[in-house]
């Protein structure tokens, strides 16, 4: 899996770019109740024991909603496709929701915790149908450019319930994500 073993240089990457940009801005901006924004997202998605994906990842597209200047409502979507070398093509969707409570803010950058679900289905080559039900707890910050552009990093610990071919199991696993939101 290529993108499994460069996520984290990538992830790393990510990082540096917003600590350094987070010592060199400073733009007062923070969540305000009522704002609503566009997402997009890169994620290490899930991957079970039997090394099928099962949160279609690494892409992602969503919304947030701030119901209050210390909550976010977010709701995510993502679809992926894969053509092997043999010509099999398997797929997979998935559909995601997400709390996230807002603690400290520093001028532009808010650390938050918060708390996910996700459903999500893979059919595979060999006929086989994969099932998801994941719980998520996370926390992370959100660098603010601009009160209307802001960069997500959170990293946290999840549960999935799979459920292969009508055959039940159930994984712990890690996420790290990273993103941008627009907020309109």
């Amino acid at each position: 899996m290529p993108f499994a073993r460069t996520f984290p240089r990538l992830f790393s990457i990510a990082t540096i770019l917003f600590v350094t940009a987070a010592s060199s801005v400073h733009v007062a901006a923070q969540p305000k109740k009522g704002s609503y924004g566009l997402t997009a997202s890169l994620s290490t998605g899930y991957e079970g024991p039997s090394g099928i994906r099962t949160v279609a990842g690494p892409l992602h597209a969503g919304f947030a909603y701030s119901a209050s200047d210390r909550m976010s409502l977010r709701g995510t979507i993502g679809f992926r496709s894969n053509r092997d070398t043999s010509g099999q093509t398997d797929s997979e969707f998935y559909v995601g929701a997400a709390l996230w409570h807002y603690l400290n803010a520093s001028e532009q950058v808010t650390s938050f915790v918060g708390g996910g679900i996700a459903f999500g289905s893979a059919s595979h080559p060999n006929g086989s149908t994969t099932s998801l039900v994941a719980f998520q707890a996370f926390f992370g910050a959100e660098y603010w450019f601009s009160q209307c552009f802001a960069w997500h990093c959170h990293t946290g610990l999840g549960v999935g319930l799979n459920s292969v071919n009508g055959k039940s199991a159930s994984d712990i696993y890690l996420t790290a994500t990273t993103g941008m939101t627009w907020y309109l």
